[in-house]
This record gives structure tokens, sequence and C-alpha cells, in this order.
């Protein structure tokens, strides 16, 4: 019984190709991330001080920079 290697390397520029597509799809998560994030709080400043505190937010909350939706 011989042995046989079953694996083979990658074609040339396989990973390289692989870590920018993974690169791109973070950077492209961030954005979508971002945005979504965007039109929360735009929607949040629409509402009226009782609206907010009838949900259990201030109107300084949305201000902070690390209020997160």
């Amino acid at each position: 019984m011989a042995f046989t290697s079953n694996t083979r390397p990658a074609p040339f520029g396989a990973i390289t190709i692989h870590n920018l597509t993974s690169r791109l799809e973070t950077a492209w998560a961030a954005i979508v991330d971002w945005n979504t994030q965007r039109k929360t709080r735009a929607q949040l400043c629409k509402l009226s001080d009782r609206e907010l505190a009838d949900i259990g937010l201030y109107r300084g909350a949305l201000e902070n920079p690390n209020f997160r939706t």
C-alpha cells in the first residue's frame, strides 16, 4: 500500500484573492453597519422628548458619539 498525498497547493494568487475578498467583505459590512446606525439615529432624532422617554431614551444619549442602536 503506497502513501499518496491527497492535498494540492493552492493555485497561484488564490490566497491573495481570498485575503482581498475578505477585506472587502469586512469593509462592506462596516459601511452597512454605519449606514444603518445613521438612519436609525435620524429617525430617533425626529421623535419628541416624550416619545423618546417612552422607549427609555433621552436626547442627550442620541448626541453621544458612543451611542449604538
